[in-house]
């Protein structure tokens, strides 16, 4: 196995994808410069848009989206885990371009299921703060999900269901493993229903990596 961008990267272009969606492991400038950083790396040489996921201000995206285009690679950047206060539709610290839809909120579900894009809205200024999920949730512990895992090939299984996998061991996918996590589309029903976020797009995984 090659270094994780170029794995994807040669993934991505073999299956034709149209959009590559990461985390960021948050590094700081110095330590980027000299270990370098595989999202960096994905907005500079990937054939399609890379959405990267930070935690992080949603102020932070503005920047890091023109970084994606000075690249010339198409990408952007989105925050998952918190909205910043900024989420709703009218706000003016959002881009320009969420403006009037609210900020993009991602809620990952398991590697063998489905991930939502849903919109800020104005109900979680009012009563969550601007926050939002950022995710179906454990319902296994990581320890647990390898027991349940033992014996099986999770990496096969999640072929059969065309999804490819790459990992840097085993243990990293035996503790992914679908039955861990609370179905994410019960949460985004809950979410979407209390006005919290608005659904926008249901995605189906074609390429999972796990460090």
């Amino acid at each position: 196995m090659g270094a994780v961008d170029e794995e994807v990267i040669g993934l991505a272009e073999e299956l034709g994808a149209a959009l590559i969606v990461m985390g960021s492991r948050g590094l700081g400038a110095m330590r980027r410069t000299l270990m370098g950083s595989v999202s960096d790396s994905m907005l500079k040489h990937a054939h399609c848009p890379v959405l990267i996921v930070r935690e992080g201000n949603a102020r932070d995206l503005g920047s890091a989206e023109n970084q994606s285009r000075s690249t010339g690679a198409g990408g952007f950047w989105s925050t998952a885990r918190e909205l910043g206060g900024r989420s709703a539709p009218g706000e003016i610290d959002l881009p320009e371009e969420y403006r009037f839809v609210g900020q993009p909120v991602l809620v990952p579900g398991d590697m063998g299921g489905y991930s939502f894009v849903l919109a800020g809205t104005e109900g979680a200024m009012r009563e969550t703060f601007g926050s939002s999920a950022h995710g179906a949730g454990r319902k296994m512990s990581r320890h647990r999900a390898k027991r349940e895992a033992k014996g099986r090939n999770i990496i096969r299984e999640m072929g059969d269901k065309e999804i490819v996998v790459r990992a840097a061991q085993r243990g990293a996918v035996d503790e992914e493993i679908s039955e861990a996590y609370k179905n994410v589309a019960d949460v985004v029903e809950v979410i979407h229903g209390a006005g919290i976020s608005r659904k926008v797009a249901r995605l189906r995984p074609i390429i999972v990596v796990k460090g």
